[in-house]
Parts: structure tokens; sequence; C-alpha cells
């Protein structure tokens, strides 16, 4: 069952709904980085406005992002490989 939660990101709150506990804590986690970013961004550039803060926020979050899952494909691809190996070294043991 949806329950409506309320988020404060960059001085602004926002209403949601999420499905789970678990998904309440992950939503807040979230809020609490990006407001985090938001305070090194107000330390580092004072006079940039919030939505670009916003917008490198959303630009380094999606960087990061893209270089985990291309990371996570080359780990799943060596993963592949090792098994494939280790299955052929299985089979010759058998013999």
């Amino acid at each position: 069952m949806a329950q409506k939660i309320t988020l404060s990101i960059a001085g602004r709150r926002y209403q949601l709904e999420v499905n789970s506990p678990e998904e309440e804590s992950i939503m807040r986690k979230a809020a609490d980085q990006i407001n985090q970013q938001i305070s090194l961004y107000d330390r580092k550039y004072s006079t940039v406005q919030t939505l670009d803060k916003l917008a490198f926020i959303a630009l380094s979050n999606t960087v990061a992002m893209l270089y985990y899952r291309d990371e996570k494909t080359n780990l799943q691809n060596a993963v592949n490989s090792l098994s494939g190996e280790l299955d052929s070294y299985l089979k010759g043991i058998d013999r």
C-alpha cells in the first residue's frame, strides 16, 4: 500500500508516494545526499543559482551511474568468462 512522505530538497518540499519502508529509506537518503551536495556547491560557488547546482548534481550522478553500469558489465563479462573456463577445466577432470 502506498504511503505519502514529504521530502525537502534544496529548500523545497515535495510530497511523494512510496510503496515500502525500504523505498522510503532510500528516498530519504537520496534527498539527504542531494542536500549535502548542494551545501558543498554553496560553499564553493555561492553565486551560482540553485537550479544550476541541481543540474551539476544531476550530471555528476548520471556520469557516476553510467561509469558503474559499464563497470558492472565488464565485471559480469569477466565472471562469465571465468565461469566458462572453470566449466571447461572441470569437464577435463571428469575424463
